[in-house]
């Protein structure tokens, strides 16, 4: 929906780095940030913009389904294990990466989602690179050491929340477009700059209360901070104090933090 509003906040960076890298005149990007700020509706606005051949993908689809989409969208031919042609709908994902591997170099890429990729997606995505012109979004961080080698050499466009003298020109173009009796001041003043949590807000699927949109991260790092701190002052204390038992405790305690530590980042890749 912002998107059909005219990704209001965005124009300069549309005009300054999407639109010169989508005509070549820059490299391809990788655009990131989290959840709501509008990166899919920008890779979509990019993809829009650039000339054919070019296919819109998302690791939210399986493999097989994005090979599906882009020898379609390229108008590949996949020929059967027979030698006949057959759709594109009806093929394995060795004839549709073997129509793939056919095309002429150059074509346009565009991967939503990319932080879910599959290694399978991964392996596909490689040889794309080599041949192709390849741009993503994705919410970071990319921390995944597979996902890190691919996504190497992409310039990074991390998008920050729509600029506060813009917030209620967004709000108010999305009320009339949807119709809704929100006040635009209100909508502006909850989004914190979020364009999807704009349009949540304005279409009432969540309220002014609401502490966020669902799929927005929450911030836990000062949460973490301090309790690990609680945790260092509880051994340092047992140690001078000579209470054996703080001071295992505190080992104990920075032990499971560690352990915490690794899950939260597995959670996050």
């Amino acid at each position: 929906m912002w998107r059909e509003v005219g990704l209001i906040g965005r124009d300069k960076l549309l005009e300054r780095e999407i639109l010169p890298a989508v005509r070549g005149k820059k490299g391809p990007f990788l655009v990131s940030g989290p959840r709501g700020i509008g990166k899919t509706a920008l890779l979509e606005w990019a993809y829009e913009h650039a000339a054919p051949p070019k296919a819109f993908l998302t690791c939210t689809a399986t493999v097989r389904e994005n090979l599906i989409e882009l020898a379609r969208a390229w108008g590949l031919e996949v020929e059967g294990d027979n030698g006949k042609t057959k759709s594109p709908l009806r093929a394995t994902v060795a004839e549709l990466s073997r129509a793939i591997a056919k095309a002429p170099d150059g074509g346009k890429i565009f991967v939503d989602d990319i932080q879910r990729a599959t290694p399978s997606f991964l392996r596909h995505f490689k040889v794309w690179r080599e041949r192709h012109v390849v741009f993503c979004a994705g919410v970071p961080p990319f921390k995944r050491e597979e996902l890190k080698r691919n996504l190497w050499g992409l310039r990074e466009i991390r998008l920050e929340p729509i600029p506060r003298g813009e917030r209620e020109r967004l709000a108010r173009k999305l009320c009339m477009a949807l119709g809704s009796t929100k006040s635009p001041q209100e909508v502006s003043r909850y989004s914190r700059g979020y364009p999807g949590r704009m349009v949540a807000l304005v279409k009432g699927i969540i309220e002014e209360e609401s502490p966020r949109v669902e799929g927005e991260e929450i911030d836990l790092s000062p949460l973490l901070l301090l309790g690990l701190a609680g945790i260092v002052a509880c051994r340092y204390i047992g140690l001078g104090l000579g209470e054996t038992d703080l001071y295992i405790l505190g080992g104990l305690g920075m032990g499971l933090a560690v352990f915490a530590r690794f899950l939260l980042f597995r959670g996050m890749d």
